[in-house]
C-alpha cells in the first residue's frame, strides 16, 4: 500500500516529507484520479511568501510527489476562493510572469547552495531553470526534456509533472535526503497583487536554498546516461550555394554526481533566441547581453557568477571543440571548460571552485584563462553571506596575473536587504586602469557607489503605494568625474488591477563633452486576469515624446497574443509588433510574428512535440523581398537497458546566416 508520510515540524523548524516508490506510474493528464495519488497523503499547510510575509494564503494548495527507478511523479492541487478566475496567458516556455503557476525546487546535494526548478501555468507552459549561490544567481536558461499536463476545473486547477532523474545530478545510496520546496503563485486571489506561498517558509524571497524543506527516499539509483546530439547546419551563403557543417555534442553523467560533455563545431542556434520575446535579431555588441541558450555552458556556469559579470561566456563564440567536467568533490562543488575557438584562434581555460561554510556562507575562487591572439588570465575570490533580518552581503575581488602594468585589480562589495514591505541596495566598486578582463564586461579604471530602496505602503482601500529613489556616482580611479544618476518614482497599484506610474531620472556623464540628460515618465497598467494593457509615455528634455504600448492576452485556451507599438508621438514614427501563438493541442505549437517598420517582417514558426523530447521545428523569416527558413528534427532514443540515449539533430538553414532569427522557441 502506497502511503505518503508527512513529517509537520513545528514553526520555523524544517518540514519533512518521506517521497514513496510508485509501483504503478500516473497517467500525465493534469488529472489528479491515478490510484498512486489517491493513496498517498498530500503535503499542504502552504505559507505566504509575498505580500505578507508569514501569513495564510487565500487558496490552499495541496502536492503529492512519488518515485520509481526512473522519474519522480509530482501532483499539485490547486483551489481557488469564489469568483477568484484561474489566471493563464502565456504559452512561451519560461515565460509566465503574471500568471498562476506551481513550481517544485529539488537541491539535489541537499547543500543549501543549489538547485533545480520545475514548473507550469494553467496551460501547461513549462519553465525550467537551475538556482545557484542560495539564490543569488537563478539561470532561466537551462531546459531540460520532463513532462507535465494541467487541468482547470470549477473549483481550481491541478497539475501533474514526470521528471526523469537523468536530468538531474545527485548521488546514489539508501536514506537519500534531498532539499526540496514547493511553491505556488496565485495571481487575482489577493485584493491587490499577486500571492505567493510556498510549503516551507524561505523568507522574502522564493529561492532561498538554505531554508527548503526535506524530501526522504528509501533508496535512489543514479541512471548512467549518455546524451549524443549529432547535427547538420546548412546555410545558403549566396545564390544557390550551401554551405554545410557537421557537430555535435555527447554528455555523460557518472553515478556520484559528475558528468564529461565534449562538443564540435557547436551549433549557433540556441543563441540566436530569446525566450523572453517572440524574435530577437542581435547585432554587434548586442548579442553578448542576450541570455546564454548553449546547452554546453548552461546550467553548469553558475559557479562562474560574480556580481561584477568577470565572465560572459557569450563572448567565448565559433567555437572548434570543446571539453567541460562538472561535478562534486567532497564539500566542493567543481566545473571546468576548456575552449577551442576558430576565426580568431583562441583557447579558453576556465575553472572554477564553489565551497558552502554552515548554511548562510558560500566562497567561491575561479580561475579564467584566455590563450591566442590576445592573452588575458583572470583570477577571482567572491564570497556570499546570508545575514539575519534578511540582510544579505557579496564581496567580489579580481586580478589579473602575469606580466601587467601597475596594480591590476577590481573589487565590489554589495549589501541588500529584501522583503515584502522595502527593498534596499547599495554597493562600492574599484577598478584600477590597468585591469582587464576580455572574457567579461567590467569597464576599467572607475570607482563608485550607488544606493537605491523602496517601501510598499499597503491597504485594502487604496491598494499598494510605492515610492523608489535610486542615486549612483562614478569617478575615475584618479577621482575626475565620469557619471551620475537620479532616479525617483512612485507606483499605485489600485485593488481592481489598475495600475499607475510617474518617473523621474537625472543622467549626467562626461564623455570628452558634457552630456546631460532629463526623462520624465508616466505609466498606466490594467490586469483584469485576461487582459494586461500597459501604456507608458517618456518625456525628454527639449525633446518629443515617446510612446509605448504593451498588451499580452489570452483568446480561449488556445490562441495567445501579444501587442506593442513604439515610436515618437511628434513624428508619428511608429514601430507596431504583432505576435500570436495557437496551441490545438498539448503537442503542437504554431506561431506568427509581424513587425511593421518602414518595411514589413513576417516571422513564422511551427513546432510538433511528441513524447520523450521528439521534436520538429520549422521556422520561416521574411523581411522586404529577403527570406530565411529553418527546418529542425531532434529524436531521441534508447539504447540497451534505457542506459544510453542518443538524440539525431538535423538542421536545415537557408538564407544569410547574419539575417536568420528564430522565433517562437528557444
Amino acid at each position: 500500500m502506497l502511503v505518503g508520510t508527512i513529517l509537520l515540524a513545528s514553526a520555523g523548524e524544517i518540514k519533512c516529507v518521506e517521497v514513496v516508490r510508485v509501483v504503478q506510474p500516473p497517467v500525465i493528464d493534469g488529472v489528479l484520479s491515478d490510484s498512486c495519488w489517491v493513496k498517498m497523503k498530500p503535503v499542504g499547510g502552504f505559507v505566504e511568501i509575498y505580500p505578507v510575509e508569514g501569513g495564510v494564503p487565500v487558496g490552499s494548495t495541496e502536492v503529492y510527489i512519488g518515485y520509481d527507478d526512473g522519474n519522480i511523479y509530482v501532483g499539485f492541487r490547486c483551489y481557488k476562493v469564489k469568483d477568484s478566475p484561474v489566471v493563464a496567458n502565456s504559452i512561451l516556455r519560461d515565460s509566465i510572469e503574471g500568471d498562476d503557476a506551481v513550481m517544485v525546487m529539488f537541491d539535489t546535494f541537499h547543500d543549501g547552495r543549489n538547485c533545480y526548478l520545475f514548473g507550469v501555468n494553467p496551460l501547461n507552459t513549462q519553465v525550467d531553470g537551475r538556482v545557484g549561490k542560495d539564490g543569488d544567481v537563478v539561470d532561466m536558461g537551462w531546459d531540460a526534456d520532463w513532462e507535465s499536463s494541467t487541468n482547470i476545473d470549477r473549483s481550481g486547477w491541478s497539475a501533474e509533472m514526470r521528471i526523469p532523474l537523468g536530468v538531474m545530478q545527485f548521488k546514489a545510496g539508501h536514506g537519500i535526503t534531498w532539499g526540496v520546496n514547493f511553491v505556488r503563485v496565485d495571481v487575482m486571489s489577493n485584493a491587490i497583487e499577486p500571492e505567493v506561498s510556498g510549503w516551507m517558509f524561505t523568507g522574502s524571497e522564493p529561492f532561498r536554498v538554505a531554508r527548503f524543506g526535506e524530501a526522504k527516499f528509501e533508496q535512489l539509483e543514479v541512471p548512467e546516461v549518455i546524451n549524443v546530439s549529432p547535427y547538420v547546419t546548412m546555410d545558403n551563403v549566396g545564390i544557390g550555394d550551401f554551405r554545410a557543417e557537421v557537430g555535435g555534442e555527447v554528455w555523460r553523467s557518472f553515478g556520484q554526481g559528475y558528468s564529461i560533455t565534449f562538443t564540435v563545431n557547436t551549433t549557433e542556434m540556441w543563441v540566436e533566441a530569446d525566450p523572453k520575446r517572440l524574435r530577437i535579431e542581435p547585432m554587434g555588441e548586442e548579442r553578448f547581453s542576450l541570455p546564454e541558450k548553449r546547452r554546453f555552458f548552461v546550467g553548469d556556469n553558475l559557479i562562474f557568477w560574480t556580481p561584477m559579470e568577470v565572465l560572459n561566456t557569450r563572448r567565448v563564440e565559433k567555437i572548434k571543440y570543446g571539453l567541460k567536467v562538472a561535478g562534486r568533490a567532497g564539500e566542493y562543488g567543481v566545473t571546468y571548460f576548456r575552449v577551442e575557438t576558430e576565426e580568431p584562434k583562441n583557447v579558453y581555460s576556465l575553472l572554477g571552485v564553489e565551497r558552502g561554510f554552515g548554511k548562510n556562507l558560500v566562497v567561491s575562487w575561479m580561475d579564467l584563462k584566455k590563450s591566442g591572439v590576445e592573452d588575458n588570465h583572470v583570477m577571482v575570490v567572491n564570497a556570499s553571506v546570508g545575514l539575519p533580518n534578511e540582510f544579505r552581503g557579496c564581496v567580489c575581488y579580481s586580478w589579473n596575473m602575469g606580466e601587467t602594468e601597475g596594480n591590476p585589480y577590481a573589487m565590489r562589495m554589495e549589501m541588500k536587504r529584501n522583503t515584502s514591505k522595502m527593498w534596499i541596495n547599495t554597493g562600492y566598486e574599484m577598478v584600477a586602469p590597468y585591469y582587464q578582463t576580455e572574457m567579461g564586461e567590467v569597464e576599467g579604471d572607475r570607482k563608485g557607489y550607488w544606493v537605491e530602496g523602496g517601501y510598499n505602503f499597503r491597504n485594502l482601500n487604496i491598494g499598494r503605494i510605492t515610492p523608489c529613489v535610486r542615486y549612483a556616482k562614478y569617478t575615475s580611479y584618479g577621482g575626475e568625474f565620469v557619471s551620475s544618476m537620479v532616479d525617483a518614482g512612485i507606483e499605485w497599484i489600485y485593488r481592481n488591477g489598475l495600475g499607475v506610474g510617474i518617473g523621474y531620472l537625472e543622467d549626467e556623464e562626461a564623455m570628452g563633452m558634457d552630456y546631460h540628460e532629463v526623462l520624465k515618465m508616466v505609466y498606466v497598467t490594467y490586469n483584469t486576469g485576461r487582459w494586461a494593457p500597459k501604456v507608458k509615455v517618456t518625456y525628454f528634455r527639449g525633446k518629443e515624446a515617446a510612446l509605448n504600448v504593451f498588451v499580452r492576452s489570452k483568446i480561449g485556451k488556445k490562441i495567445a497574443m501579444e501587442v506593442e507599438c513604439e515610436g515618437w508621438v511628434n513624428s508619428k514614427n511608429y514601430n507596431t509588433k504583432v505576435g500570436v501563438i495557437y496551441q490545438p493541442t498539448g503537442n503542437i505549437r504554431c506561431g506568427v510574428f509581424i513587425e511593421k517598420n518602414g518595411e514589413i517582417q513576417l516571422n513564422g514558426g511551427i513546432i510538433y512535440g511528441l513524447k520523450e523530447g521528439k521534436r520538429v521545428y520549422a521556422i520561416l523569416n521574411q523581411k522586404g523581398g529577403k527570406r530565411s527558413f529553418l527546418f529542425e528534427i531532434l529524436w531521441p532514443f534508447g539504447v540497451g537497458r534505457e542506459k544510453v540515449s542518443e538524440y539525431l539533430k538535423v538542421s536545415l538553414k537557408g538564407g544569410r546566416k547574419d539575417e536568420m532569427r528564430t522565433c517562437l522557441f528557444a
